[in-house]
């Protein structure tokens, strides 16, 4: 019965090892429309970007904060963090950057994405009838 009360007294700790990363990771997956295979890998890169965030806190950051106040804190962190990165992730010049570091591939999820852009022509030939269709691209759906 006693390591339940300890696991009790532990939950503000044990969250505070989930809170930030979850929030990180889900908000910077849900900016760029993206998911976790499984809930397993959700929780393990939210503890690694929890564990990474309260290192970084406690080396510049010298106080004995409460458990509570520093979940907050570094929950707030971590929501602009996400933000900032989500937005940065989506940015022409980001894909820039992997291509200068010699990264051969970019953030889009499709190939289309990287070779269509604003006012891009296409022109689709069938076949069968030998017809030709042109026109602006305008939308693509992802199914």
């Amino acid at each position: 019965m006693s390591w339940t009360l300890d696991l009790i007294e532990n939950i503000p700790n044990i969250i505070s090892y989930i809170a930030p990363g979850f929030l990180l990771v889900n908000i910077f997956m849900w900016i760029n429309q993206k998911s976790f295979s499984n809930s397993t890998v959700q929780v393990v890169a939210s503890m690694v970007m929890s564990t990474v965030e309260i290192c970084i806190w406690d080396a510049i950051v010298k106080h004995n904060l409460s458990i509570e106040f520093r979940l907050v804190i570094l929950s707030v962190i971590s929501i602009i963090i996400a933000i900032f990165l989500g937005v940065v992730y989506k940015t022409r010049w980001f894909n820039n950057v992997l291509a200068i570091l010699n990264i051969n591939r970019t953030t889009n999820d499709s190939i289309w994405n990287d070779v269509i852009g604003e006012n891009a022509w296409v022109v689709v030939q069938d076949k069968k009838s030998d017809l030709y269709y042109g026109g602006q691209f305008r939308y693509c759906n992802k199914s």
